[in-house]
């Protein structure tokens, strides 16, 4: 099989690397003979795609100003998997993301209470500091890579994991609201909760535009 149409297709681009998984799905790979059919089709699928493709176009034009693109090799053990395991793997891998961002935090505000001279904002804001910066980063972590895991539909699946997250910060609030044990000067507090939730909704609304963004260039 002639590699001249893979060659006019960027390894990185995200729509071909799904409409290939597809084909994959279609055609297993069991022999020799399914090997070449599948060789053929993915052939075939590039050729049709590099000529379509806005962001492969510009690839293209990097190979001939000979420059040099990023292997991700992250991307490609993810792309290795099937369809069918990475649409199961969105939400959990969502969450685990979110979870490693707020650990993440917390063990850095946990070792700036010991440099207080280092953190004097650390110093002021209190547990204040952390929850503000886990209502930017676990959001915004929780969208973008449960939509990196998607293999296609990224923006939709993007869009949905952000309306979790607002579903999720309003259930909280509602759940504080029935709570006579809370406080609204304190962290936790109403307030304190509300701004929270506003700030993590946002977030999440911009990992969803920032794949939007993506898939446009």
């Amino acid at each position: 099989m002639s590699n001249e149409a893979l060659d006019t297709v960027d390894p990185g681009c995200e729509d071909f690397r799904s409409l290939s998984s597809q084909v994959l799905t279609v055609n297993p790979v069991t022999d020799e003979a399914s090997a070449q059919v599948f060789g053929e089709k993915v052939n075939e699928l590039a050729r049709q795609h590099g000529a379509t493709c806005a962001h492969c176009s510009t690839y293209r034009q990097h190979i001939a100003g000979r420059e040099e693109r990023p292997v991700v090799l992250a991307d490609s053990a993810i792309e290795r998997l099937p369809v069918w395991l990475r649409w199961i793997l969105v939400l959990p891998s969502a969450a685990a993301a979110y979870l490693v961002v707020q650990l993440v935090v917390i063990l850095l505000h946990t070792l700036a209470e010991f440099f207080r001279a280092l953190a004097p904002i650390v110093s002021v804001m209190g547990n204040y500091f952390p929850q503000l910066v886990n209502s930017i980063a676990g959001p915004y972590a929780f969208v973008w890579l449960g939509a990196r895991v998607a293999p296609t539909h990224k923006f939709i699946s993007a869009v949905t994991l952000a309306v979790i997250v607002a579903t999720l910060s309003g259930a909280v609030l509602l759940l504080a609201l029935a709570s006579p044990n809370v406080s609204s000067r304190q962290p936790g507090g109403l307030i304190w909760i509300l701004i929270t939730g506003l700030i993590g909704t946002t977030a999440a609304i911009k990992a969803s535009l920032d794949w939007k963004t993506r898939r446009q260039e």
